[in-house]
């Protein structure tokens, strides 16, 4: 499971922005793991979920390969709500850096909404709370091809 999260009792924008440096490493280092570790087990990517997803997302970044992506987030933006949930909106830029050209493959407006989540840790002897991804949406939306 991803590491930004444990004991962290609020979502504000700093945490936000540690959590997409995160996203950031996750797709630098080809870590579908991490990347689909932040979904809530509910949560659907694409019409998958996460252990679907997973997979797919490897093989992406695999066939990509290390250090050629590159994400971009802008006007980052947190609203919580007393309920314990959270919506983070920014915008997103997806590029490829290739060895004459950047190809820019991705402009959207992006909203991931998160929950609160306890979840085992230490093995099972102990649990804890995680924001976990319940849902995402872009603007244009997009699907993801079959692989």
């Amino acid at each position: 499971a991803p590491t930004w999260q444990p004991d962290a009792r609020s979502f504000d924008r700093n945490f936000a922005n540690q959590m997409l440096d995160r996203v950031k490493n996750a797709v630098t280092n080809q870590d579908a793991d991490t990347l689909t570790g932040y979904m809530a087990p509910s949560c659907r990517v694409f019409d998958r979920d996460k252990n679907t997803l997973q997979p797919i997302v490897g093989r992406i970044l695999k066939d990509i390969g290390p250090n050629s992506l590159i994400l971009e987030f802008s006007d980052v933006n947190v609203a919580t709500s007393k309920t314990g949930s959270a919506v983070v909106s920014f915008h997103l830029n997806v590029q490829q850096k290739l060895p004459k050209a950047t190809v820019s493959y991705l402009k959207c407006a992006m909203k991931l909404y998160f929950g609160r989540h306890r979840e085992p840790i230490l093995y099972g002897l102990a649990s804890g709370d995680f924001w976990r991804v319940e849902q995402v949406e872009s603007d244009p939306t997009f699907t993801l091809p079959t692989i």
